[in-house]
Protein backbone atom coordinates (compact mmCIF):
# COMPACT_ATOMS: atom_id res chain seq x y z
CA UNK A 1 0.00 0.00 0.00
CA UNK A 2 1.38 3.42 -0.95
CA UNK A 3 2.52 5.75 1.83
CA UNK A 4 1.13 9.27 2.25
CA UNK A 5 4.31 10.80 0.83
CA UNK A 6 4.13 8.54 -2.25
CA UNK A 7 0.46 9.44 -2.76
CA UNK A 8 1.27 13.17 -2.50
CA UNK A 9 4.10 12.79 -5.01
CA UNK A 10 1.84 10.95 -7.43
CA UNK A 11 -0.92 13.54 -7.05
CA UNK A 12 1.62 16.30 -7.70
CA UNK A 13 2.74 14.53 -10.88
CA UNK A 14 -0.86 14.24 -12.05
CA UNK A 15 -1.50 17.94 -11.41
CA UNK A 16 1.65 18.85 -13.35
CA UNK A 17 0.50 16.65 -16.24
CA UNK A 18 -2.90 18.39 -16.16
CA UNK A 19 -1.17 21.77 -16.41
CA UNK A 20 0.81 20.52 -19.40
CA UNK A 21 -2.38 19.34 -21.11
CA UNK A 22 -3.97 22.76 -20.49
CA UNK A 23 -0.88 24.51 -21.86
CA UNK A 24 -0.99 22.34 -24.98
CA UNK A 25 -4.68 23.19 -25.44
CA UNK A 26 -3.96 26.93 -25.15
CA UNK A 27 -1.11 26.64 -27.65
CA UNK A 28 -3.38 24.83 -30.12
CA UNK A 29 -6.03 27.55 -29.81
CA UNK A 30 -3.43 30.27 -30.41
CA UNK A 31 -1.80 28.53 -33.40
CA UNK A 32 -3.11 30.18 -36.65
CA UNK A 33 -1.32 27.60 -38.82
CA UNK A 34 -3.41 24.65 -37.58
CA UNK A 35 -6.11 23.55 -39.98
CA UNK A 36 -9.58 22.69 -38.64
CA UNK A 37 -8.82 18.97 -39.09
CA UNK A 38 -5.45 19.21 -37.29
CA UNK A 39 -7.09 21.13 -34.42
CA UNK A 40 -9.80 18.48 -34.04
CA UNK A 41 -7.25 15.66 -33.94
CA UNK A 42 -5.14 17.50 -31.35
CA UNK A 43 -8.23 18.26 -29.26
CA UNK A 44 -9.23 14.59 -29.27
CA UNK A 45 -5.74 13.57 -28.14
CA UNK A 46 -5.73 16.13 -25.32
CA UNK A 47 -9.22 15.00 -24.23
CA UNK A 48 -7.99 11.41 -24.06
CA UNK A 49 -4.99 12.45 -21.94
CA UNK A 50 -7.19 14.44 -19.60
CA UNK A 51 -9.63 11.54 -19.09
CA UNK A 52 -6.73 9.26 -18.18
CA UNK A 53 -5.39 11.76 -15.65
CA UNK A 54 -8.88 12.21 -14.18
CA UNK A 55 -9.25 8.46 -13.62
CA UNK A 56 -5.82 8.33 -11.94
CA UNK A 57 -6.71 11.23 -9.65
CA UNK A 58 -10.02 9.60 -8.67
CA UNK A 59 -8.30 6.32 -7.87
CA UNK A 60 -5.44 7.83 -5.81
CA UNK A 61 -7.55 10.28 -3.82
CA UNK A 62 -10.10 7.52 -3.01
CA UNK A 63 -13.07 9.64 -3.97
CA UNK A 64 -16.33 7.94 -3.05
CA UNK A 65 -18.47 6.12 -5.58
CA UNK A 66 -21.16 8.83 -5.51
CA UNK A 67 -18.69 11.66 -6.28
CA UNK A 68 -16.94 9.52 -8.88
CA UNK A 69 -20.28 8.84 -10.57
CA UNK A 70 -21.01 12.59 -10.71
CA UNK A 71 -17.59 13.30 -12.26
CA UNK A 72 -18.08 10.61 -14.88
CA UNK A 73 -21.56 11.96 -15.67
CA UNK A 74 -20.12 15.46 -16.02
CA UNK A 75 -17.46 14.12 -18.36
CA UNK A 76 -20.13 12.38 -20.43
CA UNK A 77 -22.03 15.66 -20.70
CA UNK A 78 -18.84 17.39 -21.85
CA UNK A 79 -18.30 14.68 -24.45
CA UNK A 80 -21.85 15.18 -25.74
CA UNK A 81 -21.36 18.95 -25.95
CA UNK A 82 -18.10 18.40 -27.80
CA UNK A 83 -19.86 16.17 -30.35
CA UNK A 84 -22.54 18.82 -30.88
CA UNK A 85 -19.84 21.45 -31.32
CA UNK A 86 -18.11 19.19 -33.83
CA UNK A 87 -21.32 18.92 -35.87
CA UNK A 88 -21.77 22.70 -35.85
CA UNK A 89 -18.13 23.20 -36.87
CA UNK A 90 -18.55 20.71 -39.68
CA UNK A 91 -21.63 22.53 -40.96
CA UNK A 92 -19.80 25.87 -40.77
CA UNK A 93 -16.79 24.44 -42.58
CA UNK A 94 -19.04 23.08 -45.33
CA UNK A 95 -20.65 26.50 -45.77
CA UNK A 96 -17.22 28.19 -45.84
CA UNK A 97 -15.97 25.66 -48.40
CA UNK A 98 -19.04 26.31 -50.56
CA UNK A 99 -18.42 30.08 -50.38
CA UNK A 100 -14.77 29.62 -51.33
CA UNK A 101 -15.70 27.36 -54.27
CA UNK A 102 -18.22 29.94 -55.45
CA UNK A 103 -15.59 32.70 -55.33
CA UNK A 104 -13.10 30.50 -57.21
CA UNK A 105 -15.67 29.68 -59.90
CA UNK A 106 -16.57 33.36 -60.27
CA UNK A 107 -12.93 34.38 -60.60
CA UNK A 108 -12.27 31.71 -63.25
CA UNK A 109 -15.38 32.79 -65.16
CA UNK A 110 -14.29 36.42 -65.01
CA UNK A 111 -10.76 35.61 -66.17
CA UNK A 112 -12.15 33.69 -69.16
CA UNK A 113 -14.46 36.58 -70.05
CA UNK A 114 -11.55 39.04 -69.78
CA UNK A 115 -9.46 36.92 -72.16
CA UNK A 116 -12.22 36.85 -74.79
CA UNK A 117 -12.93 40.57 -74.40
CA UNK A 118 -9.23 41.44 -74.71
CA UNK A 119 -9.06 39.65 -78.06
CA UNK A 120 -12.20 41.43 -79.30
CA UNK A 121 -10.90 44.90 -78.39
CA UNK A 122 -7.89 44.45 -80.66
CA UNK A 123 -10.27 44.81 -83.60
CA UNK A 124 -11.96 48.01 -82.36
CA UNK A 125 -9.49 50.75 -83.45
CA UNK A 126 -11.08 52.72 -86.27
CA UNK A 127 -14.61 52.09 -84.99
CA UNK A 128 -16.86 55.18 -84.80
CA UNK A 129 -19.37 55.31 -81.92
CA UNK A 130 -22.67 57.15 -82.50
CA UNK A 131 -21.12 59.15 -85.39
CA UNK A 132 -19.34 61.20 -82.74
CA UNK A 133 -16.28 59.40 -81.34
CA UNK A 134 -13.58 57.49 -83.23
CA UNK A 135 -11.55 54.86 -81.37
CA UNK A 136 -7.93 55.37 -82.48
CA UNK A 137 -5.45 53.40 -80.33
CA UNK A 138 -5.85 50.98 -77.45
CA UNK A 139 -3.84 52.39 -74.54
CA UNK A 140 -4.88 50.22 -71.62
CA UNK A 141 -7.15 47.50 -70.32
CA UNK A 142 -8.41 46.10 -67.03
CA UNK A 143 -11.00 43.87 -65.45
CA UNK A 144 -13.88 46.09 -66.58
CA UNK A 145 -12.94 47.17 -70.05
CA UNK A 146 -10.40 48.65 -72.43
CA UNK A 147 -9.32 52.28 -72.81
CA UNK A 148 -8.72 53.87 -76.20
CA UNK A 149 -7.11 57.13 -77.20
CA UNK A 150 -9.95 58.57 -79.26
CA UNK A 151 -11.10 61.63 -81.17
CA UNK A 152 -14.23 63.70 -80.65
CA UNK A 153 -15.02 64.15 -84.38
CA UNK A 154 -17.16 67.29 -84.03
CA UNK A 155 -14.71 69.16 -81.82
CA UNK A 156 -11.57 67.52 -83.27
CA UNK A 157 -10.38 66.99 -79.71
CA UNK A 158 -8.52 64.05 -78.20
CA UNK A 159 -10.36 62.15 -75.47
CA UNK A 160 -10.08 58.79 -73.74
CA UNK A 161 -12.91 56.31 -74.18
CA UNK A 162 -13.42 53.31 -71.98
CA UNK A 163 -15.35 50.48 -73.62
CA UNK A 164 -16.96 48.49 -70.84
CA UNK A 165 -16.63 44.73 -70.81
CA UNK A 166 -20.05 43.02 -70.90
CA UNK A 167 -20.92 40.57 -68.14
CA UNK A 168 -21.07 36.88 -68.89
CA UNK A 169 -24.37 36.03 -70.55
CA UNK A 170 -26.63 38.15 -72.77
CA UNK A 171 -27.07 41.86 -72.12
CA UNK A 172 -30.51 42.57 -70.65
CA UNK A 173 -32.55 45.79 -70.44
CA UNK A 174 -31.74 45.86 -66.71
CA UNK A 175 -28.02 45.79 -67.55
CA UNK A 176 -28.43 48.78 -69.87
CA UNK A 177 -30.44 50.69 -67.27
CA UNK A 178 -27.83 49.99 -64.59
CA UNK A 179 -25.07 51.19 -66.93
CA UNK A 180 -27.04 54.39 -67.55
CA UNK A 181 -27.23 54.99 -63.78
CA UNK A 182 -23.52 54.22 -63.40
CA UNK A 183 -22.71 56.73 -66.14
CA UNK A 184 -24.72 59.38 -64.31
CA UNK A 185 -22.82 58.55 -61.10
CA UNK A 186 -19.50 58.95 -62.92
CA UNK A 187 -20.49 62.35 -64.30
CA UNK A 188 -21.48 63.52 -60.81
CA UNK A 189 -17.86 63.34 -59.61
CA UNK A 190 -16.30 66.68 -60.54
CA UNK A 191 -13.35 66.72 -58.14
CA UNK A 192 -10.00 67.82 -59.66
CA UNK A 193 -8.41 64.58 -58.43
CA UNK A 194 -11.01 62.35 -60.11
CA UNK A 195 -10.78 61.69 -63.83
CA UNK A 196 -13.40 63.83 -65.56
CA UNK A 197 -16.18 61.89 -67.35
CA UNK A 198 -17.89 64.04 -69.97
CA UNK A 199 -20.23 61.61 -71.72
CA UNK A 200 -21.49 58.05 -71.77
CA UNK A 201 -23.65 55.96 -73.97
CA UNK A 202 -24.49 52.67 -75.66
CA UNK A 203 -23.81 52.58 -79.39
CA UNK A 204 -26.22 51.22 -81.97
CA UNK A 205 -24.08 48.06 -82.06
CA UNK A 206 -24.41 47.57 -78.30
CA UNK A 207 -21.00 48.92 -77.18
CA UNK A 208 -21.25 50.59 -73.75
CA UNK A 209 -18.70 53.36 -73.32
CA UNK A 210 -17.56 56.25 -71.11
CA UNK A 211 -15.86 59.38 -72.49
CA UNK A 212 -13.13 60.77 -70.23
CA UNK A 213 -10.33 63.33 -70.25
CA UNK A 214 -7.12 61.98 -71.83
CA UNK A 215 -4.33 61.61 -69.27
CA UNK A 216 -0.57 61.42 -69.69
CA UNK A 217 1.66 59.69 -67.19
CA UNK A 218 1.54 56.39 -65.32
CA UNK A 219 -0.23 54.55 -62.54
CA UNK A 220 1.04 53.79 -59.03
CA UNK A 221 1.53 50.20 -60.23
CA UNK A 222 4.07 51.37 -62.79
CA UNK A 223 5.81 53.68 -60.32
CA UNK A 224 6.11 50.85 -57.79
CA UNK A 225 7.54 48.56 -60.45
CA UNK A 226 10.34 51.08 -60.90
CA UNK A 227 10.82 52.28 -57.31
CA UNK A 228 9.96 49.08 -55.40
CA UNK A 229 8.83 50.96 -52.30
CA UNK A 230 7.96 54.54 -51.40
CA UNK A 231 8.79 56.82 -48.50
CA UNK A 232 5.96 57.93 -46.20
CA UNK A 233 6.25 61.41 -47.73
CA UNK A 234 5.88 60.17 -51.31
CA UNK A 235 2.99 57.91 -50.32
CA UNK A 236 1.30 60.85 -48.60
CA UNK A 237 1.80 63.14 -51.63
CA UNK A 238 -0.07 60.64 -53.79
CA UNK A 239 -2.79 59.43 -51.43
CA UNK A 240 -3.90 62.73 -49.84
CA UNK A 241 -5.47 63.86 -53.17
CA UNK A 242 -7.08 60.40 -53.44
CA UNK A 243 -8.55 60.86 -49.95
CA UNK A 244 -9.91 64.27 -50.98
CA UNK A 245 -11.64 62.80 -54.04
CA UNK A 246 -13.08 59.90 -52.01
CA UNK A 247 -14.27 62.26 -49.28
CA UNK A 248 -16.32 64.18 -51.83
CA UNK A 249 -17.64 60.98 -53.40
CA UNK A 250 -18.63 59.46 -50.04
CA UNK A 251 -20.33 62.72 -49.04
CA UNK A 252 -22.39 62.41 -52.23
CA UNK A 253 -23.29 58.83 -51.28
CA UNK A 254 -21.01 57.20 -53.86
CA UNK A 255 -18.67 54.23 -53.20
CA UNK A 256 -15.84 53.70 -55.70
CA UNK A 257 -15.62 49.88 -55.13
CA UNK A 258 -12.33 49.29 -56.97
CA UNK A 259 -9.58 51.34 -55.34
CA UNK A 260 -6.21 49.81 -56.31
CA UNK A 261 -2.82 50.97 -57.67
CA UNK A 262 -4.00 50.56 -61.29
CA UNK A 263 -6.81 53.05 -60.63
CA UNK A 264 -4.61 55.82 -59.19
CA UNK A 265 -2.97 57.74 -62.04
CA UNK A 266 -0.10 60.23 -61.84
CA UNK A 267 -1.07 62.63 -64.62
CA UNK A 268 1.67 64.93 -65.91
CA UNK A 269 -0.14 68.17 -66.71
CA UNK A 270 1.21 71.59 -67.73
CA UNK A 271 1.62 72.60 -64.08
CA UNK A 272 3.16 69.33 -62.87
CA UNK A 273 1.88 66.10 -61.36
CA UNK A 274 -1.84 65.77 -60.68
CA UNK A 275 -3.14 62.63 -58.97
CA UNK A 276 -6.29 61.24 -60.61
CA UNK A 277 -8.62 58.51 -59.35
CA UNK A 278 -9.83 56.39 -62.26
CA UNK A 279 -12.90 54.24 -62.85
CA UNK A 280 -15.57 56.16 -60.97
CA UNK A 281 -17.80 54.81 -63.75
CA UNK A 282 -17.93 51.55 -61.76
CA UNK A 283 -19.01 53.30 -58.58
CA UNK A 284 -22.30 52.67 -56.80
CA UNK A 285 -24.71 54.84 -54.91
CA UNK A 286 -24.87 53.76 -51.27
CA UNK A 287 -28.07 52.16 -49.98
CA UNK A 288 -30.13 49.02 -50.41
CA UNK A 289 -29.70 49.06 -54.19
CA UNK A 290 -25.93 48.70 -53.81
CA UNK A 291 -26.29 45.49 -51.86
CA UNK A 292 -28.80 44.02 -54.31
CA UNK A 293 -26.63 44.95 -57.28
CA UNK A 294 -23.61 43.28 -55.70
CA UNK A 295 -25.59 40.10 -55.15
CA UNK A 296 -26.80 40.21 -58.75
CA UNK A 297 -23.23 40.64 -59.96
CA UNK A 298 -22.09 37.61 -57.98
CA UNK A 299 -24.87 35.42 -59.34
CA UNK A 300 -24.10 36.59 -62.88
CA UNK A 301 -20.47 35.52 -62.55
CA UNK A 302 -18.78 38.88 -61.96
CA UNK A 303 -16.68 39.92 -58.98
CA UNK A 304 -17.09 43.69 -58.73
CA UNK A 305 -13.68 44.80 -57.56
CA UNK A 306 -10.21 43.25 -57.35
CA UNK A 307 -9.91 40.40 -54.78
CA UNK A 308 -6.50 41.54 -53.47
CA UNK A 309 -8.05 44.87 -52.40
CA UNK A 310 -11.60 43.83 -51.44
CA UNK A 311 -12.72 44.46 -47.82
CA UNK A 312 -14.13 41.67 -45.59
CA UNK A 313 -17.69 43.00 -45.65
CA UNK A 314 -17.87 42.85 -49.44
CA UNK A 315 -16.33 39.37 -49.57
CA UNK A 316 -19.02 38.30 -47.07
CA UNK A 317 -21.84 39.92 -49.13
CA UNK A 318 -22.68 42.25 -46.24
CA UNK A 319 -23.92 45.86 -46.54
CA UNK A 320 -21.11 48.40 -46.97
CA UNK A 321 -20.45 52.11 -47.32
CA UNK A 322 -17.50 54.40 -48.02
CA UNK A 323 -15.32 52.62 -45.44
CA UNK A 324 -15.07 49.74 -47.90
CA UNK A 325 -12.98 52.11 -50.04
CA UNK A 326 -10.88 52.97 -46.97
CA UNK A 327 -9.91 49.31 -46.51
CA UNK A 328 -8.86 49.12 -50.17
CA UNK A 329 -6.88 52.35 -49.86
CA UNK A 330 -5.22 50.96 -46.71
CA UNK A 331 -4.08 47.95 -48.75
CA UNK A 332 -2.64 50.36 -51.34
CA UNK A 333 -0.78 52.34 -48.63
CA UNK A 334 0.60 49.10 -47.16
CA UNK A 335 1.81 48.09 -50.64
CA UNK A 336 3.43 51.48 -51.24
CA UNK A 337 5.39 51.19 -47.98
CA UNK A 338 6.40 47.52 -48.27
CA UNK A 339 6.40 46.78 -51.99
CA UNK A 340 3.57 44.23 -51.85
CA UNK A 341 0.01 43.89 -50.52
CA UNK A 342 -0.47 42.23 -47.10
CA UNK A 343 -2.53 39.40 -48.60
CA UNK A 344 -1.52 37.91 -51.96
CA UNK A 345 -3.26 35.56 -54.37
CA UNK A 346 -0.98 32.52 -54.58
CA UNK A 347 -1.30 29.87 -57.31
CA UNK A 348 -4.84 31.02 -58.05
CA UNK A 349 -6.03 30.05 -54.53
CA UNK A 350 -8.82 32.61 -54.15
CA UNK A 351 -10.12 30.75 -51.07
CA UNK A 352 -6.91 31.37 -49.13
CA UNK A 353 -6.98 35.04 -50.14
CA UNK A 354 -10.59 35.45 -48.99
CA UNK A 355 -9.80 33.74 -45.67
CA UNK A 356 -6.84 36.08 -45.14
CA UNK A 357 -9.02 39.17 -45.66
CA UNK A 358 -11.66 37.79 -43.30
CA UNK A 359 -9.50 36.45 -40.47
CA UNK A 360 -5.77 37.23 -40.67
CA UNK A 361 -3.80 40.26 -39.53
CA UNK A 362 -1.32 41.85 -41.97
CA UNK A 363 2.41 41.12 -41.42
CA UNK A 364 4.01 43.98 -39.45
CA UNK A 365 5.35 46.71 -41.74
CA UNK A 366 8.32 47.51 -39.50
CA UNK A 367 9.67 43.95 -39.67
CA UNK A 368 11.23 44.75 -43.04
CA UNK A 369 11.14 48.55 -42.83
CA UNK A 370 12.08 49.52 -39.27
CA UNK A 371 12.52 53.15 -40.35
CA UNK A 372 8.74 53.49 -40.85
CA UNK A 373 7.31 55.41 -37.87
CA UNK A 374 5.46 53.16 -35.43
CA UNK A 375 2.58 55.64 -35.42
CA UNK A 376 2.18 55.22 -39.20
CA UNK A 377 2.22 51.42 -38.95
CA UNK A 378 -0.50 51.58 -36.28
CA UNK A 379 -2.60 53.83 -38.53
CA UNK A 380 -2.25 51.49 -41.53
CA UNK A 381 -3.51 48.62 -39.36
CA UNK A 382 -6.47 50.79 -38.34
CA UNK A 383 -7.41 51.31 -42.00
CA UNK A 384 -7.38 47.50 -42.39
CA UNK A 385 -9.66 46.79 -39.43
CA UNK A 386 -12.02 43.89 -40.12
CA UNK A 387 -14.90 45.87 -38.59
CA UNK A 388 -15.73 48.84 -40.87
CA UNK A 389 -16.72 51.18 -38.00
CA UNK A 390 -13.18 50.98 -36.62
CA UNK A 391 -11.67 52.43 -39.81
CA UNK A 392 -11.10 56.16 -40.34
CA UNK A 393 -13.08 58.23 -42.82
CA UNK A 394 -11.48 59.44 -46.05
CA UNK A 395 -11.04 62.88 -44.49
CA UNK A 396 -9.35 61.42 -41.39
CA UNK A 397 -7.16 59.27 -43.65
CA UNK A 398 -5.90 62.35 -45.49
CA UNK A 399 -5.37 64.33 -42.28
CA UNK A 400 -3.24 61.53 -40.81
CA UNK A 401 -1.08 61.34 -43.94
CA UNK A 402 -0.64 65.12 -43.78
CA UNK A 403 1.75 64.58 -40.84
CA UNK A 404 4.30 63.15 -43.27
CA UNK A 405 4.34 66.10 -45.69
CA UNK A 406 7.22 68.54 -44.98
CA UNK A 407 6.07 72.00 -43.88
CA UNK A 408 7.49 73.73 -46.98
CA UNK A 409 5.53 71.46 -49.33
CA UNK A 410 2.30 72.06 -47.39
CA UNK A 411 2.66 75.75 -48.16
Amino acid sequence: MASDSERKTKIQEIFEDEHRVAAEAEAALANPDLSAEEFREQFKLLTKKYKSLLKQAIKITSIGDSTQSKLIKTQQQLDQQYEELEKKNQTLNEKNDALVRAHEALLQSQQKAESIFSALTEALPGTVLDNKYRLDTKIGSGGYGAVFKSTHLTLNREVAIKVLQPKSGPVTPNDLERFRREGISACRITHPNAVAVSDFGISSTGIAYLVMELLYGRTITEELQEAGIMTPTRAAEILIPVCNALDEAHSAGIVHRDIKPDNIFLHQGPTGEIVKVLDFGLAKLMGNETQMNDMADLTRGVIVGTPTYLPPERLSNLPYDGRADIYSLGIVLYQMLTGKPPFILKKGNIGALVTAHLLQQPPPIRENRPEIPEELETFVLRTLAKIPSKRPTAKEFGEELGKYIPTKKKK
